[in-house]
C-alpha cells in the first residue's frame, strides 16, 4: 500500500512538472508586431492645367458650311480630371462638343483634342471655341479663341473670302501659314483621291478635275504614264510640275504658296471669260465639290 502511495504521487508530479514546463515554452514565444502602413508622401500638385490651341487661329472666318479643324493640347504637372469642349455663340450661349480621338495616345498628364467641327445651323457673327480644364487637386482654367462664322449663302460673297472660310488650307497643312512644294502636292492629292485607303484613283474624276482647273482635258492619260491604273507619287509631282500651278501662283517668289496665293491661283483659273468674277453657279458647284467636300 505504501508503494502505491508513493507511485500515484510520483505520477502526478511528473505530470505537473511536465505542463508547466509546456506553459513555459508558449509563454516564451513572442508576438509578432504587425508592420506599420507607411504613410504615403503627398504628391505636389502646385500648378494648373495648361492648355494650347495650336488651330484655329485667332479671328479666323469659316463658312457655316466649312470644316473647322480644332487642334489642342492639354497637360498638367500631376494629373488631369477633365477636359471639356465647347462652341460659343455670339450670344454667348454654350455648346458643349463631344471630344474624339481615335487614334491619339492619351495619359493622365496630357490630352489632345484633334477633330474637325463643321458650325451648321448657325447664325454669321463671332463664335468661340473654348477649353475647359481640371485637375485632380481642383484648379481649374479655361482658354478659347475667337472665330468669324458666314452663313450667307455662297453666291452673295467674293471668292477670296468664300475659299478661305473653308478652312481647306488650314485643314491640310494643319498648323503651317504656308506650304512648300511637298506640301502643296499633298494637299491637290487629296482632292484628286478621294479616298485615303485606296492609292486607285478615280480616272473620271482626274480628267473632272483637269477641266475644272484650267480646262485641261484627259489628264488622266497625260498623267499615268507607266499606264498601270495607280497614280503614283512621282507622276502626281511630275503632273502637277506640268501644270505650273506651284510656279505661277508664288508671286512673291519665296518657293512657298501662302493661302492668299492659293485663293489668287484658283480664282483665276475659274475665272473663265476673264471678267474678274466667277458665276455663283460654277463658283458653288466647284467650291463644295473639291474644297467642302
Amino acid at each position: 500500500m505504501k508503494k502505491n502511495y508513493w507511485l500515484l504521487l510520483c505520477i502526478l508530479l511528473f505530470a505537473f512538472t511536465s505542463c508547466d514546463k509546456d506553459d513555459d515554452t508558449n509563454s516564451a514565444v513572442p508576438t509578432p508586431t504587425p508592420t506599420p502602413t507607411p504613410t504615403p508622401t503627398p504628391t505636389s500638385d502646385a500648378d494648373p492645367p495648361q492648355i494650347t490651341i495650336f488651330s484655329p487661329y485667332q479671328n479666323d472666318s469659316y463658312l457655316a458650311i466649312a470644316v473647322v479643324g480644332i487642334y489642342a493640347e492639354i497637360t498638367d504637372d500631376v494629373s488631369l480630371d477633365k477636359v471639356e469642349l465647347f462652341l460659343v455663340n455670339p450670344s454667348g450661349e454654350r455648346k458643349q462638343l463631344s471630344i474624339e480621338n481615335a487614334g491619339t495616345q492619351e495619359t493622365n498628364k496630357k490630352k489632345t483634342i484633334n477633330q474637325i467641327l463643321i458650325p451648321s445651323n448657325t447664325i454669321s457673327g463671332d463664335h468661340g471655341i473654348l477649353i475647359e480644364a481640371k485637375d485632380r487637386s481642383g484648379k481649374a482654367v479655361s482658354k478659347s479663341v475667337s472665330i468669324r462664322v458666314i452663313a450667307e449663302d455662297l453666291a452673295d460673297l467674293d471668292f477670296k473670302t468664300a475659299f478661305i472660310s473653308t478652312g481647306w488650307f488650314e485643314r491640310m497643312g494643319c498648323c503651317n501659314r504656308s506650304w512648300d512644294v511637298e506640301m502643296f502636292n499633298k494637299a491637290f492629292y487629296s482632292i484628286i483621291n478621294r479616298s485615303p485607303w485606296d492609292y486607285s484613283v478615280d480616272t473620271t474624276y482626274v480628267n473632272e478635275f483637269g477641266l475644272d482647273f484650267g480646262g485641261h482635258s484627259q489628264l488622266w492619260f497625260k498623267w499615268d504614264t507607266n499606264k498601270n491604273e495607280y497614280l503614283e507619287n512621282s507622276e502626281l509631282e511630275n503632273g502637277l510640275d506640268d501644270l505650273r500651278f506651284f510656279k505661277n501662283w508664288d508671286k512673291n517668289q519665296d518657293n512657298l504658296i501662302s493661302e492668299d496665293e492659293l485663293a489668287d491661283g484658283i480664282a483665276i483659273l475659274w475665272d473663265v471669260n476673264k471678267d474678274n468674277k466667277v458665276t455663283p453657279d460654277e463658283f458653288e458647284r466647284k467650291l463644295l465639290k473639291y474644297f467642302l467636300s
